[in-house]
């Protein structure tokens, strides 16, 4: 056998291995079957283009999903872009969240 023959044999069993036990650990790993549940969930939709509007937008539709004591918030953004500051202010309005 070659030595380039016997190095790529040597790879194929490595790597053969390594999913064997890969697939092993995934099977003995103990499932986590537990969701978080949350009782009230508020949609926030963002369809339009990304503008200097868009940080108090934010901040208003985040302040009356607090008034609605939402515990989930889903910011569905569907935009074709828009301005870069804009984009970074607005996630900013997403990190005051925490």
């Amino acid at each position: 056998m070659s030595a380039t023959r016997l190095v790529k044999s040597r790879m194929r069993l490595l790597f053969s291995l390594l999913c064997l036990i890969m697939g092993m650990t995934m099977l003995l790993a103990p499932a986590s079957t537990t969701a978080k549940t949350y009782q009230k969930a508020v949609w926030i939709p963002v369809d339009s283009t990304i503008e200097r509007g868009l940080e108090s937008f934010l901040h208003r539709a985040f302040a009356d999903a607090q008034k609605q004591q939402a515990d989930l918030v889903i910011l569905h953004i569907n935009t074709p872009g828009g301005e870069v500051n804009a984009a970074d202010s607005g996630s900013h309005a997403c990190d005051s969240l925490h």
